[in-house]
């Protein structure tokens, strides 16, 4: 019908599940007395505005963006380390080329590799308790595997008697290379290898939502503190 009929009437399907613990409101347990201001990325800005929807879907995706945003600039310690020392060199200006190639050297085995850097900058900028308080809202969703509406499958991240203490060590990468499965499959309309999609029905909607809760409480941090020191 509204293919033919752009104002053509939509019936609406109710879906009846279990509810979802909605999101922290605090991220410190309650609003701070005094915030100090600081200049922060405008285009991370922008992209936390856009968050900003209903739309859980588009909402991952926004959230997302932030940390692959900044993960594109992101610099690990060792790189720097590297840098740190070419650059300490009194005579740096002496041997350009040299100086140059050390620069270069120093960056070998980091370019075009994205998801070590990805994972880097969530280990580096965000707490795992941070995370971990939105994962323990609704700690069944992330200890059990799902398969969606449209056949995409996520592996659990965690076992039923997982704690803050056990998700401390190594919870994080798991975590990331979660949501890139799923923003993968989300951004693309599907999985490039086994085919299978993530459907914007109710059930997957409410799946999403635990994830957006979690991620969202990641990409606030990353906006913060995300930025190489």
């Amino acid at each position: 019908m509204s293919y033919y009929d752009a104002k053509s009437p939509r019936i609406l399907v109710h879906d009846i599940h279990d509810p979802v613990k909605p999101r922290n409101r605090y991220i410190a347990g309650k609003f701070p007395e005094v915030i100090s201001g600081r200049a922060l990325d405008e285009n991370l800005m922008s992209f936390w505005d856009a968050t900003r929807q209903p739309n859980a879907i588009l909402r991952f995706i926004f959230y997302y963006r932030i940390i692959e945003y900044a993960a594109s600039h992101y610099v690990d310690s060792s790189v720097r380390a590297k840098l740190a020392k070419v650059l300490a060199n009194p005579a740096v200006s002496m041997d350009i080329q040299k100086s140059v190639d050390l620069v270069l050297s120093a960056y070998d085995g980091a370019r075009g590799d994205d998801v070590p850097r990805f994972n880097a900058l969530l280990q580096h900028a965000v707490a795992p308790e941070i995370v971990w308080k939105e994962i323990e809202n609704n700690k069944a969703a992330f200890a059990e595997d799902v398969i969606f509406d449209g056949g995409f499958k996520l592996n659990a991240i965690l076992d039923k008697n997982e704690s803050l203490s056990t998700f401390s060590r190594g919870g994080m990468v798991k975590f990331a290379n979660a949501i890139r499965g799923l923003r993968n499959v989300l951004a693309h309309g599907r999985d490039q290898n086994t085919s299978t999609a993530i459907t914007p029905t109710p059930r997957n909607l409410k799946y999403l939502s635990v994830w957006v809760n979690a991620i969202a409480a990641a990409a606030g941090e990353v906006v913060l503190y995300g930025a190489n020191p």
